[in-house]
């Protein structure tokens, strides 16, 4: 989020407690907008997505990624 957003104060925050496991976060929008209070939900994706990387720390987009590869390596 720090990359995407220019904001270097967000740089460790998924070092802290309560950010390292992203999946457990019941609102994660609503705790992006207590760290970033101009996040919009469609164009910050698309900033986050950007810098997106397979060592995200949520254990869902992992999955999504290897089924992603698995389906390209079958074609």
């Amino acid at each position: 989020m720090s990359r995407a957003f220019g904001n270097q104060t967000l740089k460790d925050v998924g070092k802290k407690a309560r950010y390292r496991d992203p999946d457990a976060i019941k609102k994660p929008s609503r705790e992006i907008l207590r760290l970033i209070p101009e996040f919009q939900k469609i164009s910050g994706a698309r900033r986050m997505g950007e810098h997106l990387g397979r060592d995200n720390g949520s254990r869902s987009f992992r999955v999504l990624m290897d089924g992603i590869e698995r389906l390209l390596a079958d074609c």
